[in-house]
């Protein structure tokens, strides 16, 4: 049996993403490449009206391609954009 990984070990990731990401019931970040950026961002701007920017979502596309979030294309952003509008219709 393995332990779960922490969202603190992961890319882009620190102590108060992990923090919410696991109080949403998010404990081991092998759900990203399950659920996916868009899906994760939404979950947590449920939780945390208001409180949750873009660039959490640029974060977690960035841990789940192993990059720094400010490395991320500007076509792979208007993407997430347009799905995390697309979810909210």
């Amino acid at each position: 049996m393995t332990t779960p990984q922490a969202w603190t070990t992961v890319r882009n990731m620190g102590p108060a993403s992990a923090q919410r990401l696991e109080a949403i019931g998010l404990a081991d970040p092998a759900v990203l490449s399950t659920l996916g950026p868009v899906e994760i961002y939404l979950r947590l701007c449920d939780a945390y009206p208001g409180q949750i920017s873009r660039i959490m979502l640029w974060a977690l596309a960035g841990a789940e391609l192993d990059l720094d979030w400010r490395e991320l294309p500007s076509e792979l952003r208007e993407q997430l954009l347009a799905q995390v509008a697309e979810s909210a219709d």
